[in-house]
């Protein structure tokens, strides 16, 4: 039995006369059914899907439950066995049949569910045209209901009929009654009564004439997908996908999670590793190709009659140079204009010498009172010069002092 503890599950109807339109149920961890759909197209099923267990339930009118009792032997014989221990219930080459079974009961009682390889290959590329990929198959009678004292019959589309936890049929409505009259007959034991759930809103209810209570319910108001769904995870049922068609699906989906983060992170770093550099060798030539166009223009405007670019680092030293000096030379004589302009407005101010190092103009003077000095040195703070003044001494009634001008 498929542990479906646990675990968000979809569960997939096919319908016998309609597969490529399937009904689907979602199933939450707490096996509580959420969402459902009726007869729904295909597109998107896969999205649907992805990170749950998929459940199929398959057509039950083309698979055949069947019980028999084997001596007790190693599995890989009793499924070498089981085909010829059942071949008079069976129609058909034993070739042509797919075999799987449920855990086989304590006094050697092996139940099986047999189906057409034909019909397993269908169903299978059916749901592989759909990309799902299913963990199980069950036929429809073994998602109904099951308890020891009762029969279950479900009518839809077709009449489902489930005896035991591995016993049940599928049958066409209007056989119902002769099915469950051969039924009724060729069990050993007898269920208190049959109970008749009607999915149907306009069908019919089939007369059936058993010496057994029968109890009709109308579930008409209730999608049949949602109670197969119900119960197709509270009951045995037999997993179709065995053998050839066993499905190697990791019992780990929070491993998958994680290789699948792992490669994720793989690809980022081989990104990063390879893609990154190439991206930024590209970046970063274009942005050398837009320096040195740079350089080029602002080389070429500073030396117009240059034919080529020779040691541009030099020259444009060299003329950095040249221009400090011309700056130099032309800070003097801005000094020196505003100190004239103040002694103009100062008379009583005599330049005895100055010294101009270092875009620095020093001057020795005389004045003939403290007012005629402060007046000259307020004048040219006005005009934004920088004054020190530096040995001031006092010699017959004049003021001798130097005076620092930036």
């Amino acid at each position: 039995m498929v542990n479906m503890d646990r675990q968000e599950k979809i569960i997939i109807y096919l319908h016998a006369d309609d597969l490529a339109h399937p009904s689907w149920a979602i199933v939450d961890v707490d096996n509580q059914v959420r969402q459902t759909a009726l007869h729904d197209t295909a597109d998107g099923i896969a999205a649907i899907a992805e990170e749950k267990m998929i459940v199929v339930i398959v057509p039950g009118e083309d698979v055949v439950l069947a019980s028999v009792q084997l001596p007790k032997m190693n599995k890989t014989k009793l499924l070498q066995a089981l085909p010829f221990a059942l071949e008079e219930q069976l129609v058909g080459e034993l070739s042509e049949l797919h075999f799987a079974i449920s855990d086989i009961d304590v006094d050697g009682t092996v139940h099986a569910a047999i189906v057409a390889h034909s019909k397993m290959q269908e169903w299978l590329a059916l749901l592989q045209s759909w990309n799902i990929k299913p963990d199980m198959f069950t036929p429809a009678m073994l998602a109904l209901p099951s308890d020891a004292l009762n029969w279950h019959v479900a009518i839809d589309d077709i009449a489902l009929v489930r005896v035991d936890q591995y016993q049940g049929y599928a049958v066409d409505v209007p056989n119902l009654s002769a099915l469950l009259d051969t039924a009724f007959t060729s069990q050993e034991k007898v269920p208190q009564e049959i109970i008749v759930r009607h999915y149907r809103e306009n069908g019919a209810m089939p007369a059936l004439d058993l010496p057994v209570t029968i109890k009709n319910e109308n579930f008409s108001k209730i999608p049949f997908i949602h109670d197969l769904a119900y119960y197709v995870t509270r009951t045995p049922e037999i997993n179709l996908l065995q053998s050839v068609y066993a499905v190697k699906k990791s019992v780990f989906p929070q491993m998958n999670k994680l290789w699948k983060a792992a490669s994720y992170l793989l690809a980022a770093w081989i990104i990063l590793l390879f893609i990154y550099p190439t991206m930024s060798y590209f970046i970063l030539h274009s942005r050398l190709s837009a320096i040195n166009s740079a350089i080029d223009n602002i080389y070429k405007s500073n030396f117009p009659q240059a034919k080529s670019i020779v040691a541009p680092k030099t020259r444009m030293a060299e003329k950095l140079q040249k221009l400090s000096a011309q700056v130099g030379e032309n800070r003097l004589l801005l000094l020196l204009g505003y100190v004239g302009k103040g002694m103009s407005l100062t008379p009583n101010i005599k330049l005895k010498r100055f010294d101009f190092q270092n875009n620095q103009l020093t001057l020795e003077l005389t004045a003939q009172s403290p007012e005629d000095f402060s007046a000259f040195t307020d004048y040219l703070t006005q005009q934004g010069l920088n004054t020190k003044q530096q040995n001031a001494t006092l010699s017959d009634s004049r003021i001798n002092a130097t005076l620092v001008i930036e």
